[in-house]
């Protein structure tokens, strides 16, 4: 039996049945698209047991109104949400780990995760890690990519990071490196290859 209550519109139910089979899934739609009530039903669906929305501050009422309007946890399910300046706390960070990694069906949703586009960013890496520890893995956001194609690696490397493989492997065949000591992005290479797997 469902409990999500909300009826998704044709291009968010298509969404759904896309990411259903897959343990990690990028939402990317334009804003006001409705990616939240697609991460819903996604989470009905899957049923975690352990859940973590990592968001932005304004985001956590968002996601508390969410769950009172469209979805009703009738399973065991403990939730947290907390917003990407709290992972400059390491102490809770570690609390975070250990707990999603109790859980049997753990799952992470990164909202707004353009937030981990720089790789190197202790948050990006965080998340990255929440995501190693997690059954389930689901990124949103509207732009994923905005200066160059070096963005999607972080991004890909929390929903499947399989998909890019790691950084040097993703740079040594996407990217074209020059400028000062030859470690400047100055264009990309092998375009097709990266947008069939994108």
């Amino acid at each position: 039996t469902t409990v999500f209550r909300k009826k998704l519109r044709p291009y968010q139910a298509e969404a759904f049945q896309r990411a259903l089979p897959l343990g990690g899934f990028g939402l990317f739609g334009e804003q006001r698209t409705g990616k939240t009530p697609i991460a819903s039903a996604l989470i009905d669906a899957w049923k975690p047991d352990r859940l973590l929305i990592v968001t932005v501050p304004k985001g956590i009422v968002v996601w508390e109104k969410e769950f009172r309007e469209s979805l009703e946890f009738d399973w065991p399910c403990e939730v947290r949400i907390i917003h990407y300046p709290s992972l400059r706390n390491r102490k809770e960070v570690r609390k975070l780990y250990r707990w999603l990694e109790q859980g049997e069906r753990s799952m992470t949703v990164a909202d707004e995760a353009h937030a981990l586009k720089r790789r190197s960013s202790k948050q990006s890496k965080t998340v990255r890690n929440f995501g190693k520890r997690s059954l389930y893995r689901l990124a949103l956001t509207g732009t994923p990519i905005a200066q160059g194609i070096h963005d999607a690696w972080a991004l890909f490397n929390f929903i499947r990071p399989s998909a890019f493989g790691k950084w040097e492997a993703f740079e040594r065949r996407y990217l074209k490196k020059g400028g000062f000591r030859g470690k400047q992005i100055i264009g990309h290479k092998n375009l097709k290859r990266f947008n069939k797997i994108f």
